[in-house]
């Protein structure tokens, strides 16, 4: 019996060293997450399809900012598992898929509502965490995207487990904060195609959206400034104009202000918030509708009326009710 003690105690240094330099999962505790973009209008799971890079900030049980991990690459399949070693624990974790340069992350400084572009390890508190859309100032009081965002995702979990040996793994749904919105405007006046079309850019067309910059769980933070996009490809024919914008998400119970004018007059054609215009469509009544859905087409067709100019509206096949432009 004592030689059987021996061995195991003789035995016992040498499995700590192994386990020290290899690693195992026997000898670390683990955070694992698998990542899933089920919110679509394909109603399946396109994470791997769609996102090549994932990028998430951890913070423990007390709130407070633990790091940042990311990967990225074609190995990024819908079974892709991030092994993030950590203390054993709960964790909330804040994630991003796609390309994260139009974006920045910080925490709100002590002074105002300024974002501080850092983190800090053990401080930063999970409510004070922001995610903004990189902006400039400009016309009045809006802010302008400094850059055009390429696809972007977003998702936010709690309880997440880290433990030793872990083989629980834990899903992060995300959603897809970047929409696309094409606004196609058409017009069978001959007097008004004359006098619209003789300018370069015949249309100004803009959105006003306070939805740039949002919290860890990636609600808007309505503290923040609105937003005003503008088109970042316009083509023009005798006939069209087709505008494309690429603006953030859209919120039920918001105003996202869709604004067209005639360039030349400043005359306003169309001045409507897209979110109820959008809510005619009987496709979309909730929030869930909204995020499912990550393109917008508003076709919009101009007449006159002897005096008046009314306006015939389809969004995303719907056909709205004619309207005459509040100017």
């Amino acid at each position: 019996m004592k030689r059987i003690i021996l061995y195991v105690l003789l035995a016992f240094p040498l499995f700590i060293q192994s386990c020290l330099r290899e690693q195992t999962a026997m000898c670390e505790s683990w955070l694992l997450l698998r990542f899933r973009y089920t919110l679509n209008n394909q109603y399946t799971n396109l994470f791997g399809n769609n996102i090549h890079k994932v990028t998430v900030y951890v913070f423990d049980d007390e709130g407070k900012y633990v790091n940042t991990f990311s990967e990225q690459g074609e190995h990024l399949t819908n079974d892709y598992v991030m092994r993030i070693p950590l203390s054993e624990g709960k964790y909330s974790v804040v994630a991003y898929g796609g390309d994260f340069t139009a974006f920045s992350t910080g925490e709100l400084s002590g002074q105002g509502n300024t974002l501080s572009g850092t983190l800090r390890k053990g401080l930063t508190d999970l409510n004070d965490f922001r995610t903004e859309l990189k902006n400039t100032g400009g016309e009045g009081d809006y802010l302008y995207p400094s850059l055009v965002p390429d696809d972007f995702y977003a998702g936010f979990v709690t309880d997440a487990v880290a433990m030793v040996g872990n083989q629980k793994v834990t899903e992060v749904e995300l959603m897809k904060d970047t929409k696309q919105v094409i606004v196609r405007i058409t017009n069978t006046s001959p007097v008004t195609v004359q006098s619209v079309y003789a300018a370069a850019q015949p249309f100004d067309v803009s959105i006003m959206a306070l939805n740039g910059r949002y919290l860890a769980d990636n609600n808007v933070d309505l503290n923040h400034g609105t937003f005003k996009y503008t088109p970042v490809n316009m083509i023009a024919g005798t006939d069209f104009v087709e505008a494309e914008l690429k603006i953030m998400r859209l919120m039920l119970g918001q105003v996202s202000r869709l604004v067209i004018k005639n360039s030349l007059t400043s005359e306003v054609i169309y001045n409507e918030n897209m979110i109820d215009q959008i809510l005619l469509n009987p496709k979309y009544k909730t929030q869930t509708d909204f995020d499912r859905e990550d393109r917008f087409i508003f076709e919009i067709g101009i007449q006159t009326d002897g005096n008046h100019v009314r306006i015939s509206v389809v969004i995303n096949g719907w056909k709205i009710n004619h309207i005459i432009p509040d100017n």
